[in-house]
């Protein structure tokens, strides 16, 4: 790596650590964080000549993904950006651009936490997995399962940065659904109605309800972001063309 290389990959690493602690502390972060490190990043790689239209467009995708999700309401909008000053950071690649590999990497922790879900879900909670009715959505309550994980409404009352995937209408019947909103708003109204529904006795603490954790996913592409760096391109060429072999 050339010495402006090394100065762009420091000051994503800086930038994405201090808004992975900002995502831990508040799962909010200011849009003026990005900034220095988009200047920077841009700056240097125009000096160096890193930028190509081709690889910069293919790299530009996943980000892009991830404004469309935000649009849709299905991320937060600091992911895209933190994926974005990855793109624009690491324009040239050979085979597999930096953004895609990031991207795949952040997503291993999401998937083991999915593992756990289903395997505690299907164990502990079978019987509770099984007669649960989704009265918005019976066919795809089973989804649910795999996105969140059962516990009490106790419990989910007393965390914070947790979101009910089953809303309960009552003890037998919840509505169902596969992700949380992003406004902070909106949860805490729906929060309120399940605490109302304790207090009347609709509902009891130890009644079951499905819930998932708002995931720090700007953590993940730092460690994505840590791995590229230190996992050479062709050891991943190597591993895919041995599994396309298997």
């Amino acid at each position: 790596m050339s010495t402006p290389d090394i100065i762009v990959s420091i000051l994503v690493l800086v930038t994405l650590t201090y808004a992975s602690v900002l995502d831990l502390r508040k799962r909010e972060v200011p849009e003026y964080t990005w900034v220095p490190a988009y200047v920077a990043a841009i700056v240097l790689n125009l000096i160096s000549g890193n930028y190509e239209l081709l690889h910069l467009l293919i790299s530009l995708l996943p980000p892009v993904l991830l404004f469309v999700m935000t649009f849709l309401g299905l991320m937060g909008g600091a992911d895209a950006l933190a994926l974005l000053l990855v793109a624009l950071a690491n324009p040239k690649f050979r085979l597999i651009p930096p953004s895609f590999l990031v991207l795949i990497y952040s997503l291993l922790p999401p998937l083991i936490l999915m593992i756990y879900y289903v395997t505690i879900n299907i164990t502990k909670y079978r019987a509770f997995t099984l007669s649960m009715k989704c009265v918005n959505w019976p066919r795809g309550k089973f989804l649910i399962f795999i996105l969140g994980r059962v516990t009490r409404i106790g419990t989910y009352l007393r965390k914070v940065y947790v979101y009910p995937l089953s809303i309960p209408v009552n003890r037998d019947t919840y509505l169902c659904r596969t992700h949380f909103s992003l406004s902070e708003e909106e949860e805490e109204v729906i929060r309120n109605t399940i605490i109302e529904k304790v207090k009347k006795g609709i509902l009891s603490e130890n009644d079951y309800i499905v819930i998932t954790h708002g995931l720090p996913h700007i953590l993940f592409f730092l460690i994505g972001y840590t791995l590229y760096l230190i996992i050479p391109e062709k050891v991943i060429m190597g591993l895919l063309l041995h599994l396309l072999h298997a």
